[in-house]
């Protein structure tokens, strides 16, 4: 969600990108209502940027996209932590 803030006597607009990284913007806007009409723009532009970019997934793709979301799955499953030390292996202090 766009926001504002005022900072030094300037409006800055506040939005996230298609990543979810926040960015901020100085505007020229006068007021705070015109500033977040603009932020709510600027919001909307790099959502239908990010829309515009991104291909639609034939069957191909999509067979290749589970097959990979089963591999992960298979992975979070198993037990991915280190070894324990054995209590040889620890210094002696």
């Amino acid at each position: 969600m766009a926001s504002v803030f005022k900072r030094g006597g300037v409006l800055y607009a506040k939005w996230t990108d298609t990543s979810g990284k926040r960015r901020r913007e100085p505007t020229q806007a006068r007021s705070k209502a015109e500033a977040k009409a603009l932020a709510d723009e600027l919001e909307v532009e790099t959502r239908a940027v990010a829309a515009s970019e991104s291909e639609p997934l034939t069957d191909a793709s999509a067979k290749i996209a589970d097959s990979e979301a089963e591999s992960w799955w298979a992975l979070q499953d198993s037990n991915l932590r280190p070894l324990p030390c054995e209590g040889s292996a620890l210094p002696l202090s």
